[in-house]
């Protein structure tokens, strides 16, 4: 039996805590608002082995630091961090070998999405440059039911709200499917709700193969997520809502449909994330912490930028 301890009591949380009463796991819980010092103490006496980090993003980091000065491997909710200070001392423990940080995870777990494990594989097969999109959008008053606006965490800056933090999930793909960027540029717009965060934001971002877009919304009245990928002999066209890819690879034409399980995905990033930190001989997690550094640097720097 494994001992978890899961900070944070939103849906989130209460999903994870689901999928782990599935196995023979002894979970605890702790609110988000816990002082690093409390969240230290609950981990030494309850002798906590795993940490699930599922507060409001602003509060991120006392559990992190909590699980490195008790060496304790974590799971955190994207956006992870929201401070360079903050990544500069995660960074400082990935090049200790033996610290538990090696075997912890972000929550990017759309990277084992099966649409987006296609089109990765698809992408490093493409030919010359490439130019792409990656785009989503959906008002964010809608995304829980039954919640007042001047409730919601993602409409509030000190809370860590905002489209960078609360789309990162598209940076982390555009990072994860097309390297890191060597130069950026950003525009965005405040929410016309509060004034308070970045709603409507648009990054053009390059390196020495390719150039794109991404582009976070907050306001749409109508949900759209996709990704276009275009090369001299290839275009992709992904509909993560539709779960379809349609275009031409290296001249080929193309066509699939993918079945897609948003539970199942989560479960499965967690899942493989638990099992490597207890080395159990599982398969390496696509979202260790050392492999998600430069997303969680481009999204400290375009959040300080909004």
């Amino acid at each position: 039996m494994r001992n978890i301890l899961i900070v944070g009591s939103g849906s989130i949380a209460l999903q994870h805590k689901k999928n782990l009463s599935k196995v023979d796991n002894k979970i605890y819980t702790i609110k988000s608002s816990s002082s690093l010092q409390q969240i230290e103490s609950f981990i030494l006496k309850n002798k906590i082995q795993y940490l699930i980090v599922a507060s409001i993003s602003s509060n991120h980091f006392k559990s992190v630091l909590a699980c490195i000065n008790t060496n304790t491997p974590f799971y955190c909710e994207k956006p992870f961090l929201l401070r360079n200070n903050h990544l500069d001392l995660v960074k400082k423990c990935i090049r200790k070998r033996k610290h538990s940080i090696q075997s912890s995870c972000i929550g990017f777990n759309i990277r084992y999405h099966p649409l987006i494990k296609f089109l990765k594989n698809a992408i490093e097969r493409i030919e010359g440059t490439i130019q792409f999109s990656i785009a989503v959008g959906h008002d964010v008053t809608k995304w829980r039911k039954n919640r007042d606006i001047a409730s919601l965490f993602s409409l509030k800056k000190k809370s860590g709200g905002g489209a960078i933090s609360e789309l990162s999930h598209e940076i982390d793909l555009a990072i994860y499917l097309f390297n890191k960027p060597t130069s950026s540029k950003l525009f965005s717009k405040k929410d016309h709700w509060n004034k308070s965060v970045d709603a409507q934001t648009s990054i053009i971002v390059e390196n020495s193969k390719t150039i794109g877009s991404i582009s976070l919304d907050l306001v749409s009245p109508n949900f759209y997520r996709e990704i276009r990928v275009s090369s001299k002999n290839s275009y992709l066209k992904c509909d993560l809502i539709n779960l379809t890819i349609n275009g031409k690879l290296n001249g080929k034409s193309i066509k699939k449909h993918f079945s897609y399980d948003r539970n199942l995905v989560l479960s499965e990033s967690l899942n493989i994330g638990l099992e490597y930190a207890f080395k159990n001989k599982s398969a390496k997690p696509l979202n260790l912490v050392k492999e998600c550094i430069n997303t969680s640097e481009f999204v400290i720097k375009s959040f300080s930028e909004c």
